[in-house]
This record gives C-alpha cells, structure tokens and sequence, in this order.
C-alpha cells in the first residue's frame, strides 16, 4: 500500500466532511460513509446504518441551516492506517450565529473516526463517526462558553407530549414547527424547556420499530433525566393531582427532597428539590 496515498485520502475525507457539513449537504456526507458506518454525537442516540446516518444527518443540518449561520473546522492531531483500517482523531471548533440575530455559540470538541479501506484500495470510507464536546473550562477562553441546548425525547406522538409537558410539568413551548422525514413523510420539530432552563427536550415522534421499542426505555430502566425546582412540596403536590405516575415516595437526601416519576413515554426522572445546605442535610 501507498502510505502518501493513504494520507492524502484521508485528508481529502476531513476535508470533504467539513465542507458537507459547512453546506448542510446530507448527501455529499453520505459519499463518504461505508455502508454499516455508525455515527455517536452528543446527546442523540446512536445512529447505525448508511441510510438512518444520512437521515439523521439531514435533519440535524437542515434545522441548523434554517436558524443560523454556522461554520465547523476540524483539526486532525493524528491519523494512522493498519493495513485496511485507519483512525484519524482530532479537535473541532463549531460556530453558530442565529439568523434572527444575536451572540453567536461557540463550541470545541474532540472526534475520532474509524475508516475503512474499500474494495479500490485507493479509497476510504468513514466505518465509525464519534464524537465529543468540551467540558466548559476545558477550552480557552476565546471560545467563550458552551452548554447542552436540547435532548432528543422519543415519544408516541407529539400532542399527548407537548399537553404533559407543558400542562403538567409547565415547560414552555419553544417550537412546533412542520418538517418531513428523509423520505419526504410530514413530521414536526418540537421543542419544550422549563421556564429560564437552558436546556431544551426535543420531543422526537417515533418513526419504524426500532424506535418505537425505544419509547420510554431511552435509558433502560434507570432515572435519565432531573428536574430540580425551587418549590419540591407544591410541584410534587400538583403533579400528584395532575396524575403524574411516582414510582418511589418522596425522601430527603443530602442533595435535596427527591421523587422519581415516569414521563407521558414510560422514561423515569428525579423530581429534585433545592440543594440543602450543610446542616439540614444532617
């Protein structure tokens, strides 16, 4: 094998996965990804299948295109080949500037991604697509600050969602707006967060069998989401009325009062109180 040849390939993959992402362009990404590619991002699922990828790819990039302006480079530190396979590993830098106007969202991260030579051993594709953002005070300061802004919710149907969440829990309703699946069938953007939260829940309707099964078990079991709120007694109270399901009563932890409810899919969360301070822990 030509070691060069193989460098500048792989440097052509980097440079081809920026320029896609940089025109919200689904289908060139998808001429560079192998047919079993696996793509891991923070705070979505994973993604397995060339198809589901480009799909998700294209979702994610045509709602980013539709509100901001946005630009990523990415940096390798280090690429390496073993016969058929090669890993290149670096950082990114990913900026977002609303449309509508105002400060733009700067975010670093890391990525590792796992190619694999083709049947032309002249070409790769991209086998795994992973992932990572900077923990804040990670990066330098110029980069300015970052946080989770949504959380992919997989849910029934969008209506019994949008009324639990928003009648019952009082989040408010960012978004609701028309879109179409990869296939052209219509769906919606959902978004709700709590009042001054900053991070939102995007309510994501189940679409095929694979996703239905995974309503409500998005965490298999385990409490995957905390709500804390300045007033535990009255938000437990009128949840109760509300008919929210409390699989555990409420108890005191040196953290603050703690209830474990089910969502409107079946998904556990931490009903969580304010932070106690030392001596009313005790």
């Amino acid at each position: 094998m030509n070691h060069d040849a193989d460098m500048h390939a792989i440097s052509a993959i980097r440079a081809g996965l920026e320029a896609a992402e940089n025109a919200a362009d689904a289908d060139a990404a998808a001429a560079l990804f192998a047919d079993d590619v696996v793509v891991m991002v923070p705070d979505f699922p994973v993604t397995e299948g060339k198809a589901d990828c480009v799909g998700f790819l294209r979702d994610v990039m045509g709602w980013l295109s539709t509100h901001f302006v946005r630009r990523v480079d990415y940096v390798s530190a280090e690429v390496a080949v073993f016969g058929d396979m090669a890993f290149d590993r670096g950082a990114f830098a990913f900026t977002a500037t609303p449309r509508a106007g105002g400060e733009s969202t700067h975010v670093t991260g890391k990525y590792f991604w796992l190619l694999r030579r083709t049947v032309d051993a002249a070409r790769w594709k991209v086998a795994r697509l992973i992932v990572s953002r900077d923990e804040a005070g990670e990066t330098e300061g110029a980069h300015g600050s970052a946080n989770v802004d949504l959380v992919a919710l997989i849910v029934e149907d969008y209506d019994p969602a949008i009324d639990f969440f928003v009648r019952v829990l009082g989040f408010d309703l960012i978004e609701d707006e028309p879109s179409t699946t990869t296939d052209g069938r219509p769906k919606r953007w959902v978004v709700v967060r709590p009042p001054g939260a900053a991070t939102g829940l995007l309510l994501a309707r189940a679409d095929g069998d694979q996703q239905r099964g995974a309503v409500g078990q998005q965490f298999a079991g385990r409490v995957g989401l905390f709500l804390r709120v300045d007033d535990f007694d009255a938000t437990h109270a009128r949840m109760v009325d509300a008919g929210v399901t409390f699989v555990r009563p409420a108890r005191t932890e040196p953290y603050g009062k703690v209830a474990v409810f089910l969502d409107i899919a079946g998904n556990r969360w931490d009903l969580l109180g304010p932070r106690l301070d030392g001596d009313a822990a005790i």
